[in-house]
């Protein structure tokens, strides 16, 4: 399952391009190849595009939920696009395609924390041998 999340206002909202995203989104744009155009920025019409990914964004937010709700984990409310129309501003909008476009890949950006062993802090605090670049002896004694 392609999932995701995506903070408004303060809350974080599970999405997810599950089968049911998918069929919708067959019936709205006629394939899921579509999904692109429909979302791509046309200064004339940057409502529509705000309508696309509004729409888009209240289907993930409520396969989403549901989702989480079915692995047993606690989720909020599912976004609407009447919720976005008033949280959201058109400076948001290279943000809003990042998520959608990112749960429907799956390539959400990930965060890994390592901790360093004993031993690796050991070496960098100990300090490196020099090495010495020597020159190819010409027969000479060294002395000028």
């Amino acid at each position: 399952m392609k999932t995701g999340m995506m903070e408004v206002a303060g809350t974080k909202y599970p999405l997810s391009f599950s089968a049911r995203v998918i069929v919708e989104c067959n019936k709205r744009y006629g394939s899921i190849d579509n999904i692109g155009s429909a979302l791509e920025s046309e200064a004339e019409d940057i409502g529509k595009v705000l309508t696309e990914c509004f729409w888009l964004l209240s289907e993930m937010s409520r396969a989403g939920s549901a989702y989480q709700k079915l692995m047993g984990n606690d989720a909020p409310e599912p976004l609407t696009e009447d919720f976005l129309l008033d949280a959201v501003g058109v400076d948001d909008i290279a943000e809003l395609k990042f998520n959608i476009f990112a749960t429907i890949t799956g390539n959400m950006k990930r965060e890994v924390e390592t901790e360093e062993d004993e031993e690796d802090k050991k070496e960098e605090k100990a300090p490196k041998p020099r090495r010495r670049k020597t020159k190819a002896s010409d027969g000479t004694s060294g002395t000028v």
